[in-house]
């Protein structure tokens, strides 16, 4: 995979040694399915960039949903790695990859202008090799862009046009991951940070245990380079139809009015045209989740969809989950204690360790009780209990670390 990482323009992302898929659209010769490739392609992702589980997913919802995704943060929050792992996952398909400055030209995206044409009076680009004709690509940096460049990349992400010598022609791109170390304050910017429906805040890795993980995992950069299943681009056109067959009810539009309601009375207001965009989203979500229809924890990828400002985020989460399952408000704010209560066990001072262990066990303990009821009730009324399942698994992890690290007892 070392020739796509590399080289800053376009590729064709080859076939390796992995499992990619021959010709057989839904399994390859060993019986793999796209869906479970898929699942496995997650489950990779997540394992290799903590705390990314989310913005892994997001990716890959954009994959399916044949949108566009923004990851925004500091230098240093693995906002290209994760890009690069991502389409390395994708096998056959043509991969175009570019860092902006802000001396950027065109040529650089566009392809450079063919000097034959010139002398026949025809501004045309040569186009092959470039963002014109990939399928999935990702520009860092891209609020680098300048006016030369905007204009036609506006057309090309939204519509999937450019126009070379004036005639439009019908690009093939899937999907386009932007990253940006700044959210865009530049008015002049404003249509092109509208055409990514999804967006993320990348932070640093909050937990200790899992920065003590990323810093003694080796090979991170080969590794991504290496996933241990690719799907072919045949049968990512596969999931994206089956994604596209998710059954969305008249009772999910409902919800989607009062969700937007709601925003609006807490002076949130966003486009018809992302809510729109947003179907095709929480399709490819619930199907990534194994779901045929729209779940209640689907809808938590509108959290991503529904903000302008970072300082949003937690404000929309929040009203969805209160709105579509109001369990699992109450399991995230249990969650939530219980993640609050293992900070402040790692932050404290050494010699009062041990009884302030010994505390948060019992803390663990009886949160965790409380998510067991919580799932109980879920399962009563048959709502989804995947994520509070997650939360008791995270939880029981964190409580066997604690016991051997700070009590010296191992289960």
């Amino acid at each position: 995979m070392k020739q796509i990482l590399n080289n800053p323009y376009i590729c064709a992302v080859p076939n390796s040694n992995h499992e990619s898929g021959g010709g057989n659209i839904t399994s390859n010769e060993n019986g793999m399915h796209a869906e479970e490739k898929l699942k496995r392609i997650r489950e990779w992702l997540s394992a290799m960039f903590v705390e990314r589980r989310e913005v892994i997913d997001g990716m890959l919802t954009a994959l399916l949903s044949r949108q566009h995704v923004l990851l925004i943060g500091m230098p240093g929050t693995a906002k290209s790695l994760m890009a690069r792992a991502v389409c390395a996952c994708i096998s056959n398909a043509a991969y175009f990859e570019r860092l902006l400055t802000k001396f950027s030209i065109p040529e650089e995206i566009f392809g450079a202008v063919k000097i034959s044409a010139l002398k026949e009076d025809r501004f045309e680009r040569e186009i092959a090799g470039h963002l014109p004709t990939a399928h999935i690509a990702f520009i860092d940096e891209i609020f680098n862009a300048n006016s030369s460049i905007l204009n036609s990349l506006l057309s090309l992400i939204n519509e999937r046009i450019f126009y070379n010598n004036g005639s439009a022609i019908q690009c093939p791109l899937i999907t386009l991951i932007g990253a940006s170390n700044n959210v865009v304050d530049d008015e002049g910017l404003a249509a092109l940070f509208d055409r990514f429906i999804l967006r993320y805040v990348v932070n640093y890795i909050q937990e200790d245990s899992n920065f003590v993980q990323m810093l003694t995992r080796q090979d991170t950069i080969e590794h991504a380079r290496n996933p241990p299943v690719q799907l072919t681009f045949e049968e990512l056109i596969y999931l994206q139809a089956e994604a596209a067959k998710v059954t969305i009810e008249e009772h999910n539009l409902e919800m989607l009015v009062r969700i937007r309601n709601r925003l609006r009375d807490a002076g949130i207001v966003v486009s018809d045209r992302r809510y729109f965009q947003s179907l095709s989203v929480l399709k490819a979500y619930a199907y990534l989740n194994g779901h045929s229809a729209l779940g209640d924890e689907d809808y938590l990828m509108l959290q991503y969809v529904l903000w302008t400002e970072p300082t949003q985020i937690n404000k929309v989460r929040n009203l969805i989950i209160g709105l579509t399952n109001p369990y699992m408000q109450e399991a995230e704010e249990i969650y939530e204690a219980m993640l609050s209560a293992c900070r402040e066990l790692e932050h404290g001072e050494e010699v009062h360790k041990a009884p302030l262990a010994a505390e948060t066990v019992t803390k663990l303990n009886q949160g965790m009780k409380k998510l067991s009821v919580i799932e109980e009730k879920l399962r009563a009324e048959r709502r989804d209990t995947t994520r509070v399942k997650g939360y008791i698994a995270d939880t029981q992890k964190k409580l066997k670390e604690i016991l051997s690290l700070y009590l010296g007892i191992t289960a």
